[in-house]
């Protein structure tokens, strides 16, 4: 782009300046027409995730009072305005509703996960393979969009 511009010895830098900035919304563009691949992606984790936690607390649900401060954080009695430890009971009954919470998640990422992956698929070849060079090259295509979405031009 910088020899397209008469670089080194005539540089028109106003006119590099708007090559560079339409250049960058077109990637931009690009990079977000993506987006349905890496919303799967992302819900593919959480169901996973969600899985993964609810067999391992209800295989040993001493597990999540390890993983989940919230279920061992002492309980507020405001009578005494003073803090007890939970009970058993009342820590089982947390683990109970943690699975069941993480339940309800799962079928919801589920459902989510059936009408992104329609969206997915209509994604053209050519933007999945420019997708995978950059992840390929990054290791990540997230990153871009971090960067993407603080830069401001006037």
């Amino acid at each position: 782009m910088y020899v397209q511009h008469g670089w080194p010895s005539h540089f028109d830098g106003d006119a590099f300046e708007k090559a560079r900035i339409a250049w960058d919304k077109e990637k931009r563009a690009r990079h977000r027409t993506a987006e349905p691949i890496r919303q799967v992606k992302s819900l593919e984790w959480y169901r996973d995730d969600d899985k993964k936690a609810i067999a391992q607390w209800r295989e040993d649900p001493a597990a999540l009072d390890a993983l989940d401060p919230d279920v061992k954080t002492n309980l507020h009695d405001p009578k005494d305005k003073t803090y007890r430890p939970r009970t058993k009971e009342q820590a089982l009954e947390a683990i109970e509703y943690r699975i069941e919470y993480r339940g309800k998640h799962l079928v919801e990422t589920e459902e989510k996960l059936v009408e992104k992956r329609k969206k997915a698929d209509q994604v053209s070849s050519e933007i999945r393979k420019e997708r995978d060079e950059i992840i390929t090259k990054y290791g990540s295509d997230y990153d871009l969009e971090f960067v993407w979405e603080h830069v401001e031009y006037d």
